[in-house]
């Protein structure tokens, strides 16, 4: 891709999971925020798209967690998606 907008959102992930009231973690550190991958779902005309990322933590008992990070709009035509 010729954007940044996977490392654009991954650092406004890793800022926002630390907020006081996203309930982080007790004494847990972000360590890394990735992309997992991406899903593109086509249905009766609609279309969806899911972005994984993958939130990395030290310091606590969990260590890992999984955002879901839903588009509104069809990264192909720029349609919104309608969900």
């Amino acid at each position: 891709m010729n954007c940044n907008c996977f490392k654009e959102t991954e650092d406004k992930l890793k800022e926002r999971v630390m907020q006081p009231d996203a309930n982080p973690p007790k004494g847990g550190t972000v360590t890394s925020v990735a992309c997992s991958n991406m899903a593109l779902f086509l249905r009766a005309g609609k279309c969806g798209y899911n972005v994984p990322f993958s939130i990395h933590w030290t310091g606590s008992k969990k260590k890992e967690t999984t955002v879901n990070v839903k588009a509104s709009f069809c990264p192909f035509c720029g349609k919104e998606t309608g969900d």
